[in-house]
Order: structure tokens, then C-alpha cells, then sequence
């Protein structure tokens, strides 16, 4: 999965006409851990990275048992029995991420536990949590929410020139 997405950004560099300066990636829940995950890579250049309820500590997902335990079955194993594997996927080992890091998540996320984003903004130098009051796991992706003009100005603000 990890190589199949560096895979996917070097493949940015090939389309022709493709503005490689303006690009911002997002993802919500697993896919907000494989955005934060991207931006640590340096394969291309990023504006941002918007992560949606993100798992964006797999040690800690592990711990919580997120997805079922969804984390050991993507890695393999438990953190106790390889290390090496989440040190290597887990963008809260990768700290500090240059790329700037935009959170957003429901307070009342019970799929992926809000203080996920808050550890992960806290610990990181070039990360923004933005909390949605009340708001749940799937509030943040679905376009009739109250919540989505939140989001959506979140994701394309690294976009815009700087007022000044």
C-alpha cells in the first residue's frame, strides 16, 4: 500500500500540464494516515496535507484496537514484534513533517478517538488541529454536513495566496 502511493505521487511528475507547485493531498480516517504518510515522503512537493479524522499514530491505533484491529492486520504484527514496520508507516514516528498539516476532526469521533489529532498536532511543529464541535467520524467527508464548508476551506486554504 505504502509504495503503491509513492508510487502514485511520483507518477504527478509524468502528466503533462499538471502544476506540481499547487498540490495539496487529503485523506480521511486510514486515508488520512496515508496523506500524513505521503507528506513524509518528500516525493513531490506539497502545499499541504488536509488529514480527516486521521489514524495518524498507528502505535496508538493499535493500542485502541481501531478498525477490529485493522493496524496489526496492515502491518503484520503488533508494535511489540516489529517496531521497524511502524516506525516506518506511522507519521507520528516521522515528526517533524516539513510539509504544513492541517487536522480536522469531530470531538465526538467514536471510530477514530479525537485525541489522535490532538496528541499528533501537539507533537508536531508545522501542524493546525481544527476541531469540529459535536461532529462524528463521517460528518467530515459527506458534503451535506454542517461541517463540510469547514473541511473544504481547510483543504484548498494552502492554495491561496498569502493576504499582505
Amino acid at each position: 500500500t505504502l509504495e503503491d502511493i509513492r508510487a502514485g505521487a511520483r507518477h504527478l511528475s509524468a502528466l503533462a500540464g499538471l502544476d506540481l507547485t499547487r498540490v495539496v493531498v487529503a485523506g480521511h480516517s486510514a486515508g488520512g494516515h496515508l496523506a500524513l504518510w505521503l507528506a513524509a515522503q518528500d516525493v513531490i512537493p506539497l502545499k499541504g496535507v488536509a488529514a480527516l479524522a486521521a489514524v495518524s499514530d498507528l502505535r496508538r491505533g493499535h493500542e485502541q484496537n481501531l478498525g477490529a484491529g485493522a493496524v496489526a492486520e496492515f502491518l503484520g504484527c503488533s508494535p511489540a514484534k516489529c517496531s521497524d514496520r511502524y516506525a516506518a508507516a506511522s507519521p507520528s514516528d516521522m515528526l517533524p513533517i516539513s510539509v504544513p498539516q492541517t487536522l480536522l476532526h469531530g470531538t465526538a469521533d467514536d471510530i477514530v478517538p479525537f485525541d489522535l489529532s490532538q496528541r499528533f498536532a501537539k507533537a508536531s511543529r508545522n501542524a493546525r488541529l481544527v476541531a469540529l464541535p459535536g461532529a462524528g467520524h463521517f460528518e467530515l467527508i459527506d458534503p451535506r454536513s454542517k461541517e463540510w464548508p469547514v473541511v473544504l476551506e481547510n483543504i484548498v486554504a494552502p492554495l491561496r495566496p498569502l493576504a499582505g
